[in-house]
């Protein structure tokens, strides 16, 4: 067996009505919350209102910061991290998506430190070492990132368009309130493009070589999750079933990535998402199909495992046979979440591609590696070719 290290720092409180312990946990982190969230996001289920009562009921004061978006910024992290200073707080809570959690995190460093955000990312140079963060609270409102479950977060630099990622012991929530009562608004084009998040971050953890025996089982069971819910919970979202299994299955995929890592999906989507703003799990759909296409030969006994979890009674079928399989079935499931998608129809100009593809062996270099030979420009490119139309 391999070697690994493995370490999850979160307490997790997972389950409907989970939200209602927020008040007794705040009570052990200080006397000033600073609420990070989306502009939108707290006036959905009167989420606002509860919380306020809890934190009040618990003695502590709040300072909202609404500027979390998705693909989150230097800027938006740098602009909070001098008001949580500014307002004295003592840690953070993040209410939201991953973008929320992500925003939440580069605060909790950028804040400790007393220093710009991009000094902890910065792929050009020798990037600068943490050594703490304020706490943090996750309150996931999507089920996709996993960004709940890990101390990783993903931050864009507008200044490059470069959206490079940071990870650190001290970046994993101190508690993460999982609730599937609040992701039963999430529209549905929002639960399959985080959805597929979930999905890709789990298989590219299975199938890449940096795969332990911990993120296998975490990796394993959110893909089965993923496959089993998540076409359930696109079509009714008032599946609480099916919605709190995606919850489940986003969180383990961030478990899978804290021992693992992601691969090409992730290193070939984010120059997309940073660039054009494309919703990355829509950026995720447009490359996975060729990304599979490309990948099966390379591991084919990963590959057919998860096949297996599409096709029943294939025992007939050799290993490398049922690996390429997986792209068609892959394709299906897209096309039942409506995210049969291309690059050309997400707005990516094919001139556009080289430059896409030198980005993306500078913002997820260790993505990039985590596959099983070196990855050429040339591989890049004709991923990002196949995905085109």
């Amino acid at each position: 067996m391999k070697s690994f290290n493995y370490s999850i720092q979160t307490h997790f409180y997972v389950g409907p009505g989970q939200f209602d312990n927020l008040g007794d946990i705040v009570r052990d982190l200080g006397k000033k919350a600073f609420v990070v969230t989306g502009k939108n996001t707290l006036s959905r289920g009167g989420l606002q209102n509860r919380l306020s009562a809890m934190l009040k009921n618990s003695g502590v004061e709040y300072v909202l910061y609404t500027n979390a978006m998705p693909n989150p910024t230097t800027i938006i992290v740098d602009e909070g991290s001098k008001e949580f200073l500014d307002s004295e707080c003592d840690f953070i809570i993040a209410i939201g998506g991953g973008s929320s959690i992500d925003t939440a995190k580069g605060i909790a460093v950028a804040a400790y430190h007393r220093r710009p955000i991009w000094d902890f990312m910065d792929p050009n140079k020798e990037k600068e070492k943490i050594i703490g963060a304020y706490p943090i609270i996750a309150v996931p409102t999507t089920s996709g990132t996993g960004s709940e479950a890990d101390g990783a977060a993903v931050i864009t630099n507008p200044a490059n368009s470069l959206k490079p990622s940071f990870k650190s012991y001290y970046t994993f929530p101190k508690y993460s309130i999982i609730d599937p009562e609040l992701v039963k608004s999430l529209p549905p084009s929002m639960t399959a493009s985080t959805g597929v998040d979930a999905f890709c971050q789990s298989l590219e953890c299975y199938i890449g070589p940096a795969a332990t025996p911990v993120s296998d089982m975490f990796a394993y069971e959110s893909l089965r999750l993923c496959i089993d819910n998540l076409q359930k919970a696109y079509e009714d979202g008032n599946d609480i079933e099916a919605r709190s299994k995606m919850a489940w299955a986003a969180a383990l995929s961030g478990m899978a990535m804290a021992t693992s890592a992601t691969s090409l999906v992730h290193a070939l989507e984010h120059p997309l998402s940073g660039k054009y703003n494309i919703t990355h799990g829509d950026g995720l759909a447009a490359l996975l199909p060729s990304f599979i296409e490309f990948g099966y030969k390379y591991n084919p006994k990963r590959y057919a495992e998860i096949t297996k979890l599409f096709i029943s009674n294939v025992d007939d079928i050799d290993e490398l046979a049922l690996a390429s399989m997986l792209k068609d079935e892959v394709l299906r499931f897209l096309e039942a979440l409506g995210k049969r998608l291309t690059l050309k129809e997400l707005g990516v100009p094919k001139n556009d591609i080289e430059i896409l593809a030198q980005d993306a062996q500078k913002t997820l270099v260790g993505a990039l590696k985590n596959f099983q030979k070196e990855v050429t420009t040339q591989d890049i490119v004709n991923i990002y070719l196949k995905s085109y139309e």
